[in-house]
Parts: C-alpha cells; sequence; structure tokens
C-alpha cells in the first residue's frame, strides 16, 4: 500500500508543477508561433513572451542583442563605479558642508603660499635692483663689473625664475583645486537632495 501512496504523491506534485509552469510564446526562423514551458537559446535570440496560465501575456522579453548586452553592461559598470565614488565621497566628506569648509581651509593655504612666494619674489626683485645699481657704478666708472656682483645678480635672477615658476605651479593647483571641490560639493548635494 505504501508504494501505491508514494506513486500518487509524486503523481499529484508532477501534475501540479506543470499546471503552474512558466509558458513562452515565440516565432521561430520560419515565422510560425510557438509555445513551451523551455527555453532554448532561439528564444532567447528571438525574443519572447511569458505567459500566465490562462495565456495572458505577463511579459514581453526583447531580442537578444550582444550590442545592447555589451551597453547595459557597461552601464552597469558605470553605474557601479558612480555608487563607488558616491561612497568615497560621502565617508571622505560626510556632507556639502563639510566639503565647503575643507575647499576653503585647502584655498586659504594655497593663497597664503602665493601670497608668501610674491613676498619672497618682491625681496628678491629689491634685491636684484640693489645689484644693478652697484653695476651701474661699476659701469659708470668704467671699470670691469666685480665678479661677487654678476655672480649674486645671476643668484638672484635664479631664485626670481624659480619663485615664478613656483607661484605659477600654485596658481594652476589652485585653479584645478577648486574645479575638483565644484565637482565634490556639487554631488554631494545632488545626493542630499536625493535623500
Amino acid at each position: 500500500m505504501k508504494p501505491i501512496a508514494i506513486g500518487l504523491t509524486i503523481a499529484c506534485l508532477c501534475t501540479c508543477n506543470s499546471a503552474f509552469a512558466e509558458r513562452y510564446r515565440y516565432k521561430n526562423a520560419q515565422g510560425l508561433t510557438s509555445i513551451t514551458t523551455q527555453l532554448s537559446q532561439e528564444h532567447i535570440n528571438a525574443g519572447y513572451q511569458i505567459l500566465d496560465d490562462n495565456m495572458h501575456v505577463v511579459q514581453v522579453i526583447p531580442p537578444f542583442s550582444e550590442k545592447s548586452s555589451m551597453q547595459s553592461v557597461q552601464n552597469n559598470q558605470r553605474l557601479l563605479q558612480q555608487l563607488k565614488s558616491d561612497k568615497d565621497l560621502l565617508r571622505t566628506y560626510y556632507s556639502s558642508a563639510r566639503a565647503e569648509q575643507q575647499y576653503m581651509q585647502k584655498l586659504n593655504d594655497l593663497n597664503n603660499r602665493i601670497s608668501s612666494a610674491k613676498l619672497s619674489r618682491d625681496k628678491y626683485i629689491a634685491q636684484r635692483i640693489q645689484l644693478i645699481n652697484q653695476a651701474g657704478k661699476y659701469e659708470k666708472l668704467e671699470k670691469p663689473i666685480a665678479p661677487h656682483v654678476l655672480a649674486n645678480l645671476k643668484m638672484v635672477n635664479d631664485e626670481i625664475q624659480q619663485v615664478n615658476n613656483n607661484i605659477q605651479v600654485l596658481t594652476q593647483n589652485k585653479a584645478l583645486l577648486t574645479a575638483e571641490f565644484n565637482r565634490i560639493i556639487s554631488r554631494l548635494k545632488q545626493l542630499e537632495a536625493n535623500k
């Protein structure tokens, strides 16, 4: 008696499973409509419809396209990169207000360094004027300019050039800092607005 009960149970389960199995409808390469409970690569390539038990369309799956699939993968990768970037921004700055505060601190530091470099350049320029005046005295006396005056003049000119290069680099860094923090603050504000 037990084998008969087990057999009936298995038969009922199989009947129930087939009653609830999804059905798929698609047109094959010859244009014939086909309905099945098993998906094949042909279904995926041609596109298909998922049907309910009453043969009503539940969902339409478009034909598989390698190009659109690759675009979808690339879009997902970009989305994941953006999510990681957003997470890093929030971990680093917490809020747009805190990012603005850090930006102002870094900007003030750069402005102070630029001002200090300009003061240093002004001192070297004053030294150069003095050395040029000394060289002028030698020329008025029709004497050769003393080697130490020429050496000091060269050294001061080199220092001025180096300070000018430093000011240029600091000014470029300031522009890069501003652009970077504008991007960061803008993104943080978007994230805050979407909460």
